[in-house]
């Protein structure tokens, strides 16, 4: 058997007015998060919805050797834009686009040192992701029971990231590591 997780955000709706949603979290070790949404109807069959969000962390371990204080500190930004096209009652087209952006210090720790909060790394470190997700829902509604529904997608995935060979202090080399994925369904 095969299976997929869909999770469906909120789409734009010719039917609607205008709206909008916006939301900001702070905490502790400088979390900072906000998030806006903007619908909007462009024609009575055409809507706009856009999004951006970001989320913020100084992080809450510091590294002795490099003096650095944030030294996992996390940036994550995203931004949609959907288009949804109503042309008769029984058929609807909506485009999706999406960038995720992933920027982040290491994750790796000495145990000992890990329930202190503390990393030793002698070379600086990084974790980076960034998703590019295009995709195309076509539904054909032929009753209230029964409708078909045509899901495209493209997805365009980097991931980097660099370390501290033996996260110590000790000048034993870095690792680099970098990946590209692309998925079509």
């Amino acid at each position: 058997l095969a299976g997929a997780i869909v999770v469906n955000t909120r789409d734009a709706d010719p039917r609607e007015g205008w709206n909008a949603d916006m939301e900001w979290r702070g905490g502790n070790h400088g979390r900072n998060d906000w998030s806006v949404a903007i619908g909007m109807p462009l024609t009575e069959s055409l809507a706009l919805r856009l999004v951006a969000q970001t989320d913020r962390y100084e992080g809450d371990v510091s590294n002795v050797t490099l003096n650095d204080d944030q030294w996992r500190q996390r940036t994550r930004r995203l931004q949609r834009i959907k288009m949804a096209w109503q042309p008769l009652d029984w058929y609807q087209a909506d485009l999706s686009l999406q960038r995720t952006q992933l920027s982040s210090g290491p994750d790796f720790m000495s145990p000992e040192l890990a329930e202190d909060y503390k990393a030793t790394d002698n070379e600086r470190g990084y974790y980076k992701d960034d998703t590019d997700l295009i995709a195309l829902r076509q539904t054909l509604s032929v009753n209230e029971r029964l409708s078909f529904m045509l899901l495209l997608s493209h997805s365009d995935t980097q991931n980097e990231r660099r370390g501290d060979y033996d996260i110590s202090a000790d000048d034993n080399g870095f690792f680099l590591g970098e990946t590209r994925i692309q998925n079509r369904s």
